[in-house]
């Protein structure tokens, strides 16, 4: 693509020069003055020139469906890669609950049981198929009665839980397969993209390459036409 954009920065530097030296001028002599050197367009108007080729070749339907195939496929390869990240869960409940009490123990009036827990866990899958779980609680439970008895209850365990599947067993080569394959298909449609867009590049660069020669031919055109109406010129004074 650099290579492209090279050879069209050339095209168009020359398609400048020969405008410039096609311009008719003074008639001061038969023979046209030479050519300007070649040199490299200002980046000033060229930066925006090549901006707006760079943003025509982005919006070609054959682009546009092949960035979305990019997307599509860089989504599955996060979805599938995500199978093996940890995953963290935390999920606190506050439970609160009134009741009428008639109990000579607790006197009569409105009892009240608030239960506050915090339940985490980390889970981490391997490409073993193997998977490790780490969960813990803690519960406090609060009761008040009528007759400023207050009750407190707590409550903490933890639990490790391990896991390993028995149709795959530990064969990585099976538990990576998924992945892989997501791997492969978003390496290849973001090669699809680029060769879409590179495709896109080359036809706007010919095209360029084309002007530019049609460009050429009519400032050279120009010029043997000034040449000519010169020369008759001075054949008409000198008659």
């Amino acid at each position: 693509m650099t290579g492209v954009l090279r050879r069209l920065t050339l095209i168009l530097a020359v398609a400048a020069a020969g405008a410039s030296a096609g311009a008719p001028g003074d008639d001061a002599a038969a023979v046209p003055a030479p050519a300007p050197a070649v040199t490299t367009p200002p980046e000033h108007w060229l930066v925006p020139l090549l901006r707006a080729t760079v943003e025509a070749a982005r919006q070609q339907p054959q682009v546009l469906s092949a960035d979305l195939e990019s997307w599509r496929a860089g989504l599955a390869a996060t979805q599938a890669t995500a199978q093996f990240s940890p995953d963290l869960t935390i999920g606190p409940t506050i439970d609160e609950n009134r009741f009428q009490s008639t109990s000579f123990v607790s006197g009569t009036g409105i009892v009240q049981n608030r239960t506050s827990s915090v339940n985490a866990a980390v889970a981490q899958n391997f490409t073993t198929g193997t998977g490790v779980r780490l969960q813990g609680n803690g519960s406090q439970i609060q009761t008040d009665d009528r007759n400023s008895l207050v009750d407190q209850f707590y409550n903490n365990n933890v639990q490790l839980v391990v896991s390993q599947a028995l149709l795959q067993g530990g064969s990585r080569e099976a538990n990576l397969a998924a992945w892989r394959n997501a791997q492969d298909l978003e390496s290849n449609a973001r090669e699809n993209r680029g060769e879409q867009l590179e495709g896109r590049f080359a036809a706007l660069a010919e095209d360029w390459i084309n002007l530019a020669g049609l460009e050429l031919e009519v400032a050279e055109r120009r010029e043997v036409l000034a040449v000519a109406q010169r020369n008759l010129e001075q054949a008409q004074q000198r008659s």
